[in-house]
This record gives C-alpha cells, sequence and structure tokens, in this order.
C-alpha cells in the first residue's frame, strides 16, 4: 500500500523536471532603435524619385498595340485553345519495298484540328 502513494509524487517530480528542462524565450532587447524613432525617421524622409523602367526609357509606346484590327480582335476574343505537338522518333527500318529507311523525329498534334475557345471561357 505504500508504493500507491509514491506513484503521485513521483508523476509530479518527472513533469516538474520537464517544465524546467523546457527553454525559457530570451528576453527582449531595450537596446538599439524603437519602432516609434524607425516610423518617424521613415516618414520624415523625403520621397525617393521614381525610376524609369529601362524598356519605357529605350522605346516609346507601340502605337499598334492600341489600334483595333481584325487580327487582334479575333484574337483576343476567340483565343486559340492549347493543342500541344507530340514529337515521336521512327526507328530505322526497311520501307515497303525492302529500302532502308534512316530513323527520323516525327511531330504530330494531340488533337486532330485547332479548337478556338468563345468569348468569356478562357480567362
Amino acid at each position: 500500500m505504500p508504493n500507491n502513494r509514491l506513484i503521485p509524487c513521483f508523476i509530479s517530480l518527472a513533469l516538474g523536471g520537464c517544465f524546467f528542462a523546457v527553454p525559457q524565450p530570451p528576453a527582449i532587447l531595450s537596446e538599439g532603435r524603437t519602432m516609434k524613432a524607425i516610423y518617424e525617421e521613415h516618414v520624415s524622409a523625403p520621397p525617393e524619385p521614381r525610376r524609369a523602367t529601362a524598356a519605357r526609357a529605350r522605346a516609346p509606346a507601340d502605337p499598334e498595340r492600341f489600334t483595333r484590327s481584325a487580327e487582334n480582335e479575333l484574337s483576343s476574343l476567340f483565343p486559340l485553345l492549347p493543342n500541344p505537338g507530340l514529337c515521336m522518333y521512327v526507328w530505322p527500318h526497311l520501307g515497303g519495298e525492302g529500302f532502308p529507311v534512316p530513323g527520323y523525329t516525327t511531330c504530330f498534334k494531340m488533337y486532330e484540328r485547332d479548337e478556338y475557345a468563345l468569348p468569356g471561357e478562357v480567362w
């Protein structure tokens, strides 16, 4: 019977040891600048001038991008849906009359024909 009283004591000692084994978070450092000082320094500094991007500085705006034409109207309204090309290697073989055919690569589309999206279907 005396062992029944010792078990809770051992459990409390083990849990207490686990509590003290956990590392404590470091104390907050009071050295250095405060957030208020950093904010006030940022607000009081004069704004930096905006830098022109290399593309804007290099060439003027392309007027053809903003001109409507039949081609860019159709391509923007009815975009072409993806139809990936598949490439296959054909090993060297003998042709129909027994002539050797060297190996070559051929590419073909996954779908038989190209499909176009309706307006609003593609983002």
